[in-house]
């Protein structure tokens, strides 16, 4: 067996030891069982970290075969380091299970609205300012709306507009999460972001489907949240 193959074996045993087995709790509220899911995944998984660094020392961090471990946010979020990613793995998670405690105890819109502050506060002492412009280019409410638009961005034409959005809606609006999306100056700060060709073409695709606001799930990615509401 190759000594990767076998590493990843062993990180695989490890993970399955420290994931203890849960019943599964039909009468608990979906919402609630995801997040609770998503906290043990994320406990197990910091335990096989825990014994992997034991055996194979600190080099096991940079080590392609743990790569899944040590780096469990590269699909959506590779600009950050390994500590980074698993941090924000740990906001994610503590975040959905106070927000699906929140909900399912009918916390009132200001509540829910403490939870996603405590969020974003946590997010922006992570992050470096870049850090977080990338972060939020990917999972702000703002950024899917756009994307929920039927307009079909190349890449570098949807980080164009994103700029030009922030730009417009202020120094704050990173942080905040608060990034609007109607009005006279959203309108320029995308056309600046296209150039007049393709405002045009995106005016006309607005024309068809509109500027939908994003779906729930969408929306809560800003925290972190994977469950569909």
């Amino acid at each position: 067996m190759a000594e990767g193959t076998a590493k990843q074996l062993m990180a695989q045993q490890l993970l399955n030891a420290g994931a203890s087995p849960a019943p599964y709790e039909y009468w608990t509220p979906q919402m609630l069982r995801d997040s609770n899911r998503q906290v043990a995944e994320a406990a197990a998984a910091e335990q096989a970290r825990r014994d992997i660094l034991k055996i194979e020392g600190e080099g096991a961090v940079e080590d392609p075969a743990f790569r899944t471990l040590f780096r469990p946010l590269d699909t959506e979020y590779p600009f950050l380091s390994s500590a980074k990613q698993l941090d924000l793995a740990r906001l994610q998670a503590e975040t959905s299970r106070r927000r699906a405690e929140a909900v399912i105890r009918g916390a009132s819109p200001s509540e829910l609205a403490q939870v996603r502050e405590a969020f974003l506060g946590s997010l922006g002492k992570l992050l470096t300012p870049e850090e977080l412009f990338e972060y939020q280019l990917r999972a702000s409410p703002a950024a899917q709306a756009l994307l929920a638009g039927g307009f079909k961005f190349e890449e570098e034409e949807f980080r164009r507009v994103f700029s030009s959005l922030i730009a417009t809606a202020g120094p704050n609006a990173l942080t905040d999460g608060v990034i609007p999306l109607s009005g006279a100056a959203t309108a320029n700060a995308i056309r600046q972001g296209l150039g007049e060709a393709r405002f045009g073409e995106y005016e006309k695709s607005q024309g068809q489907f509109g500027l939908r606001a994003a779906a729930p799930a969408r929306l809560n990615a800003v925290m972190g949240v994977r469950h569909k509401e």
